[in-house]
């Protein structure tokens, strides 16, 4: 059975449907809580990964300090080219893995958005 760990930051910000769905195809989906000081796994030990939200950002090590330890999880993970589902703030941490700069917006983002995605061939 592939083993695709969930991480999770925060109580209310869980894997839900995402883990329903792995159940679904047979995928076993343990939640790595964050929040509580929990262990991140090892990028050669799992076959996927799915990085949950919050509400911090991933610049916020000083009160976050496990965001740098996810960050190097994501490197690892892409660097064997292990599949990363990444919501939100995973989306961040993601970004920040492959080098890109992340900084914050110009509002606060809350709920549903839009996405811009900008791609150089």
């Amino acid at each position: 059975m592939p083993v695709w760990p969930a991480i999770q930051h925060v109580s209310f910000e869980s894997p839900g449907l995402i883990a329903a769905e792995a159940k679904v195809r047979g995928i076993d989906m343990p939640v790595v809580r964050m929040d509580l000081g929990e262990e991140l796994p090892s990028a050669r030990k799992i076959d996927g990964l799915v990085v949950m939200g919050g509400p911090m950002g991933v610049n916020d090590t000083l009160d976050h300090d496990h965001l740098a330890g996810e960050v190097e999880l994501i490197r690892s993970a892409l660097g064997i080219e292990i599949p990363i589902l990444a919501v939100c703030l995973g989306a961040q941490l993601m970004a920040a893995a492959a080098g890109a700069d992340v900084f914050q917006g110009p509002v606060e983002e809350t709920g549903p958005g839009e996405v811009l995605s900008l791609i150089h061939i």
